[in-house]
C-alpha cells in the first residue's frame, strides 16, 4: 500500500510544463473570513450546498449578495480561485491555520 502511495506522489518537476499554474493569492482579511467558512462546509457537504447557496443568492439582500460574491465571480478571478483551492484543501483534511504547500494538480 505504502509503495502505491508513493508512486502517485506528484513533485513540482512531475507537474506538466504545458499545465497552466495558478498562485492562490489571499483575499482581505474579512472576506477570507467568509470563504474559509463556506469552503469549509461546502467540503463537508458537497456540490449540492454550493448549489443551494447559489440559488439562495437571487433572493438575498444586496449586502449578502456582496459577501458571497466568490460564488459568482468569474473562476479566474482571486476570490474565486483561493475559494476552489479551499474547499480541495479541506477536502484534503487541511486546517484553517494549517495546509498543504507544496505543488499539486487540481482538474475542475
Amino acid at each position: 500500500f505504502l509503495e502505491e502511495l508513493k508512486a502517485k506522489h506528484v513533485t513540482a518537476s512531475d507537474l506538466s510544463s504545458t499545465a497552466h499554474q495558478v498562485h492562490v493569492q489571499r483575499p482581505a482579511r474579512d472576506l477570507r473570513r467568509v470563504i474559509d467558512l463556506v469552503a469549509k462546509y461546502v467540503a463537508q457537504m458537497g456540490e449540492q450546498f454550493e448549489e443551494a447557496l447559489r440559488h439562495s443568492l437571487r433572493d438575498q439582500r444586496r449586502e449578502v449578495k456582496d459577501e458571497l460574491v466568490f460564488l459568482k465571480a468569474d473562476p479566474d478571478s482571486a476570490e474565486a480561485q483561493y475559494y476552489r483551492w479551499r474547499v480541495f484543501s479541506f477536502a484534503q483534511g487541511d486546517t484553517r491555520q494549517k495546509w498543504r504547500s507544496e505543488p499539486f494538480q487540481m482538474c475542475t
